[in-house]
């Protein structure tokens, strides 16, 4: 009996782990990567520098369809309420901290008609959601160092076309994107004191 409970087990481990017995290579940077791309999914990471004073940030975004103000993300008035009631020294913004990796990182995800970002800073994490559903969609970093940003500062955009040909958002200030781009989500970081 224990002999076939034991080839029952063996045989049952087979054949949920089969692609495991017959192609054991591991998963690459090239098939990650894939996997991103599959799934509508892009990471963007900049490294900020630790200052003496004031590492704290703000993060803004703008989106935009047909060229209009649609909607908005900004931290710092989101959390007004709870910085009022509980005072900023006790209400975390991401920081950039001694010993981490002060990567801001921007995870993009177009899920549907929804465009999904994560946004982190060592231990900080916000998710913000836009109604978003062009047909063609790109993204472009603006900015590859923010280790010395003194103010606001432009740091990529999401953007898409619903006809034509999607071309890239170059260096274009943010006027000629949102008449180049019909939805667009320009994301800003900017040092604060708040």
């Amino acid at each position: 009996m224990r002999t076939f409970f034991f080839v029952l087990f063996f045989l049952y481990s087979c054949a949920g782990a089969g692609q495991g017995l017959n192609n054991n290579y591991e998963y690459d940077q090239k098939d990650i990567g894939k996997l991103f791309e599959m799934n509508n999914m892009g990471v963007f990471k900049f490294r900020l520098l630790l200052k003496d004073s004031n590492n704290a940030y703000n993060i803004i975004i703008f989106f935009y369809k047909n060229g209009a103000l649609e909607d908005s993300f900004n931290l710092i008035t989101q959390m007004s309420g709870v910085l009022k009631k509980y005072g900023k020294e006790n209400v975390p913004l991401p920081e950039a901290q001694k010993g981490a990796d002060n990567l801001l990182r921007i995870y993009s995800k177009l899920a549907k008609d929804t465009l999904i970002f994560d946004i982190s800073l060592n231990d900080y994490s916000i998710r913000q959601t836009f109604d978003f559903n062009e047909v063609t969609t790109g993204s472009r970093a603006f900015v590859t160092n923010l280790e010395d940003i003194k103010s606001r500062t432009r740091v990529m955009a999401f953007y898409g076309v619903k006809k034509g040909i999607l071309h890239c958002a170059m260096n274009d200030s943010d006027e000629v994107l949102k008449k180049r781009m019909d939805e667009i989500a320009i994301i800003y970081l900017e040092p604060t004191t708040y």
